[in-house]
């Protein structure tokens, strides 16, 4: 059949639906598409109108439309197509023939592609949706969104927290928040804990709060680490006057504490509800290491300067105009480097000596961090 069709079926659940396309051209098969569709209360007939009406506004219509059932009147289709293309359009429901043949595989193809489409969604519902169900009933309340929070430093350095935040069991980046640890000295991660819950409900309670991260409360918080952390948390909570539903999962043994209960609460390693736990805490951990490690290479980098004889705010701020690394200082010759306003040649020379020194430190505290990222890898 030397002709230009389109062949449709429909396969349905219900719920949702799938059209499958079969693109022949000159009597070749050039293509086969599956077009998930949500259909509940549609009937099939509706769902295939509906697909036509936005199909063909931005593809061309064939010569003949191949279907498993009369469509041709519906929503006077026939009508819209011809006048759209200025061309008669042949609507075909074949019974026998090479045409039936086509249909036939066009709905073999839609029905295998329902049920491996519906296999992969309850797979993924499983893993979000049925996941949250399963730490609502542990827990007895709702956990729809959730917030994690980690702490992180390096020997004691530059603490600083992370937010990551889950809506039905799935990532919210957008919502996603960094903190720099500023009343806690050195390395204390339970005070720690307790400054970032006490800053970020302090912006909940602020009335004139515009940052969705914090002008609301999620459902339930998630802390890393044991009963220590969770206890520094609740008590900033207490401090606020905030009620607030919370839990903590310590690392070791994966151990939930809730603030009710002394013993921890355990689940089996193939939990979903776990596996969620795992996964906001592995996101607030990746997260704060991530910022940690930007804010060391920011400071470390904006230090090589610092000491040097001569160089002020404003002859550094043109330093940093042209360089945003170390590494383009150590590339660059001592004569480019005396183009910025203000550099002679000695200080030139000794802005070279500090960065490359620099980066030789940076490798070192680089081993630290990734050791760090291996640890947490290694733990999913």
């Amino acid at each position: 059949i030397g002709i230009d069709m389109d062949i449709y079926a429909v396969a349905s659940n219900g719920v949702s639906s799938v059209v499958s396309t079969l693109l022949v051209r000159q009597g070749r098969i050039q293509g086969v598409t599956n077009t998930p569709i949500d259909s509940i209360f549609m009937e099939n007939q509706e769902i295939l109108a509906n697909f036509f009406l936005q199909h063909y506004e931005k593809n061309v219509v064939p010569e003949e439309i191949l279907t498993e059932f009369e469509i041709s009147k519906y929503y006077n289709i026939q009508e819209i197509l011809e006048n759209q293309s200025e061309k008669r359009i042949h609507f075909l429901v074949p019974k026998q023939g090479l045409r039936f043949q086509l249909v036939e595989m066009a709905r073999e193809n839609a029905l295998d592609y329902l049920e491996k489409h519906q296999t992969e969604s309850m797979r993924e519902f499983e893993k979000t949706i049925g996941a949250v169900k399963i730490l609502e009933k542990l827990f007895g309340h709702s956990a729809t969104k959730m917030e994690c929070y980690d702490i992180s430093n390096i020997s004691g350095t530059l603490s600083v927290a992370s937010m990551t935040v889950f809506v039905d069991g799935k990532p919210r980046k957008d919502l996603y928040r960094r903190f720099k640890i500023k009343t806690v000295q050195g390395a204390n991660d339970f005070e720690s804990m307790k400054e970032v819950i006490s800053r970020r409900f302090t912006r909940y309670l602020s009335e004139g709060e515009k940052d969705e991260s914090f002008k609301n409360k999620p459902d339930l918080v998630v802390v890393d680490g044991g009963k220590i952390q969770l206890d520094f948390a609740i008590k900033a909570m207490e401090s606020l006057g905030i009620e607030q539903k919370i839990v903590s999962l310590a690392k070791r043994d994966e151990e939930i504490f809730l603030p009710h209960l002394e013993e921890s609460i355990k689940l089996p390693k193939t939990s979903n509800g776990l596996k969620l736990l795992q996964q906001i805490r592995d996101e607030a951990h990746r997260f704060a290491i991530t910022f940690h490690r930007t804010l060391r290479n920011k400071n470390a980098f904006s230090s090589i300067i610092d000491g040097i004889h001569g160089i002020g705010k404003v002859t550094k701020g043109l330093i940093f105009e042209k360089y945003q690394s170390a590494n383009e200082i150590v590339q660059s010759t001592v004569e480019e480097i005396t183009q910025i306003k203000g550099i002679n040649q000695k200080m030139a020379e000794e802005i070279k000596i500090k960065a490359k020194n620099h980066i030789e430190k940076i490798k070192i505290l680089e081993k630290d961090i990734d050791k760090k990222i291996n640890e947490v890898k290694n733990e999913v």
